[in-house]
């Protein structure tokens, strides 16, 4: 079996605020593997862009492992973080913000290519590897449009020679027609340079076209994870089942879709529900949801944080309506 290209283990990262500790990121854990594209989903506030950050070391984590072929970063010096980055890069969700307004793209991209170690004039190469002209060299950030932005964002952090790319958010904030441009290009890249992608994402319907397989946080930790196909066709846990049915569809006849969204609101990350997180919104908890925090238990394609699996296989005969009735958590 490949071994990962990065293996995230019991990550940890909190943050302190005036209402008190915010535990972002509560033991996850991911792995990708070469020129594989994994997707992380969730609700906002689920801590999908603190895990991009952590693993590219903008944010630092309390306790865990983030392995980078084999080698740990976690507890690193800032230059072993720095030498980590030329593997890892990241992709903003705000292609403008992204980029410094008074310089000129080329003049951005012959100092990634300088701060890399590598040959300044070759910022025309990493145009052209992302579809851009010569003459946009010469333009400032302001002169382009939200998808050449992206365009020009992408070929910076193609400047040190990554292995993996992670996209936080990087269509977004992009026309759907641009969104499929750069969605596209992103494969492409992929093909050509074995770039490793880690995607992160609020539209699922660009999760399924891009990734393989996709993780679903809430509140910090995982609660199920499989490949894309068998996440989309049947969704183990009740969380991601209503993030799927949440989706908008068009009904039979050319009528509005009706949107069943997840009900209630995210609790607060500060104190967090005992047990499993998602109880109180789930339309099958039952009593030992709110009292022990399950573990992420083998599914047939992957896994999920659920009481339910084990009692799937106890009455793989439908017995699981019934374990759930009369006694579900308040909304």
């Amino acid at each position: 079996m490949t071994a990962p290209l990065l293996a995230v283990r019991d990550l940890r990262v909190s943050f302190r605020t005036a209402a008190g500790r915010v535990r972002a990121l509560d033991g996850v854990d991911l792995e990708i593997g070469p020129a594989e594209t994994v997707a992380v989903v969730g609700e906002s506030g689920c801590g999908k862009s603190t895990l991009a950050r952590a693993i590219v070391g903008l944010v630092r984590p309390e306790a865990g492992s983030i392995r980078h072929r084999g080698r740990e970063l976690v507890g690193g010096t800032r230059e072993a973080w720095r030498a980590a980055r030329r593997g890892i890069q990241l992709v903003f969700q705000d292609p403008t913000a992204s980029l410094d307004p008074r310089l000129r793209v080329g003049v951005q991209l012959e100092e990634a290519l300088r701060l890399a170690g590598r040959d300044a004039r070759g910022a025309a190469a990493l145009l052209d590897a992302v579809g851009l002209a010569p003459e946009h060299a010469g333009r400032r950030p302001h002169e382009l449009s939200g998808g050449q932005c992206q365009r020009v964002c992408i070929a910076r952090a193609l400047a040190t020679g990554p292995d993996l790319l992670i996209c936080d958010e990087a269509v977004s904030a992009l026309d759907v027609s641009v969104r499929a441009q750069i969605l596209n290009l992103l494969r492409d890249l992929q093909e050509r340079l074995g770039l490793a992608i880690l995607f992160i994402g609020h539209d699922l319907a660009v999760v399924r076209h891009l990734s393989r397989r996709v993780v679903v946080l809430y509140l910090g930790r995982v609660l199920e994870e499989a490949p894309a196909d068998a996440l989309f066709a049947a969704p183990r846990h009740p969380y991601t089942q209503s993030l799927l049915a949440s989706v908008p569809r068009l009904a039979a006849g050319g009528g509005g879709g009706r949107r069943a969204a997840v009900r209630g609101d995210v609790p607060s990350a500060v104190s967090p529900p005992p047990g499993c997180a998602f109880h109180p919104r789930c339309p099958v908890a039952f009593a030992r949801c709110s009292g022990e925090t399950p573990a992420l238990l083998p599914t047939p394609h992957g896994r999920s944080r659920c009481f339910l699996e084990a009692a799937r296989d106890a009455q793989p005969s439908g017995g699981l309506r019934g374990q759930g009735a009369g006694s579900a958590a308040p909304t």
